[in-house]
């Protein structure tokens, strides 16, 4: 599929409805999309999470992936004294 597997379409964005098929960090009703020039975006409103990267390089850069996962991880193994 276009999306990917876990993933419809909504109000002309990708949301996540199966978050282990997605194989990408998040919650159920993530959304956002990816833009031709390597463009990103991603709303989780269950963790309150915004994440945009803008990359202006064609065709595409591979960042959209790594980005949301290296987000999510970033978040979760911070630790503070």
């Amino acid at each position: 599929p276009v999306l990917g597997a876990g993933a419809g379409w909504g109000l002309g964005l990708k949301i996540t409805s199966v978050v282990g098929a997605t194989q990408l960090p998040g919650s159920s009703g993530t959304f956002g999309w990816s833009g031709i020039l390597g463009t990103f975006f991603f709303i989780d409103p269950v963790e309150h999470l915004v994440g945009v990267a803008m990359v202006q390089r064609y065709p595409g850069a591979p960042v959209a992936g790594p980005f949301q996962a290296l987000t999510y991880q970033a978040l979760t193994t911070t630790k503070h004294p």
